[in-house]
């Protein structure tokens, strides 16, 4: 699994997955879903088998939806988009015959991880000094670039694609500037010993040992 999931792109941006659908991937497309009390159904769907999980993004009817659980092959459990794991479930409308979408970032998420962590140095094969991804003690800062550059590429290949959208193009310009104040800040603290203590400090374009 990725450091990054389709859900927290969807709590960062939660336009992603409407105005940037034609940079993702897919996965399922049905005209026949029901939904009633924050539970969705759809007959002609196997959730289970398309692997389906509680990190997942299922657009119901326009709007996009945290999937909270799979309860059966046909049937999800679901809340429109919260600001994270405690906040209160919100069923989204109930309906009939509503299109339901399953769409990914996941290529594009594994790209810029492999990007960032690549960077960084962080390389369990490296034959000098093998890094970890579980070494890196603040692993949350790397998320949110990850994410930050995964939406904001999705936004500019969309808005490539639509050339029309002056809303896109904007939206798409709104992520430059956080995208660079997040590389900039970008510094792994990597504990190189297991002490739980940063011995060596790592950013994008530089290295600083910290201890000994």
């Amino acid at each position: 699994m990725t450091l990054v999931t389709d859900l927290d792109l969807l709590r960062l941006e939660p336009r992603l997955f409407i105005d940037a659908a034609d940079s993702g991937l897919i996965l399922l497309a049905r005209n026949d879903a029901v939904a009633s009390g924050g539970t969705v159904t759809s007959a002609s769907s196997d959730f289970i088998d398309l692997g389906l999980g509680v990190t997942y993004v299922v657009v119901i009817d326009g709007e996009p939806v945290e999937v909270l659980a799979v309860t059966s092959a046909t049937t999800l459990d679901v809340s429109r988009r919260r600001l994270d794991d405690e906040s209160p479930v919100l069923p989204p409308a109930d309906g009939t015959g509503l299109a339901l979408t399953v769409i990914t970032f996941a290529s594009l998420l594994m790209l810029h991880e492999s990007w960032a962590l690549g960077a960084l140095g962080v390389d369990p094969a490296d034959p000098v000094q093998p890094v970890e991804v579980a070494q890196v003690l603040n692993l949350d800062d790397f998320r949110r670039l990850i994410a930050l550059r995964t939406i904001g590429q999705a936004l500019s290949r969309s808005s490539a694609l639509n050339p029309a959208s002056v809303s896109l193009a904007a939206l798409a310009a709104h992520y430059e500037a956080p995208i660079a104040e997040a590389s900039r800040r970008a510094a792994a603290r990597i504990d190189l010993d297991g002490d739980g203590r940063a011995d060596l400090v790592r950013r994008l374009d530089a290295s600083a040992l910290l201890r000994t």
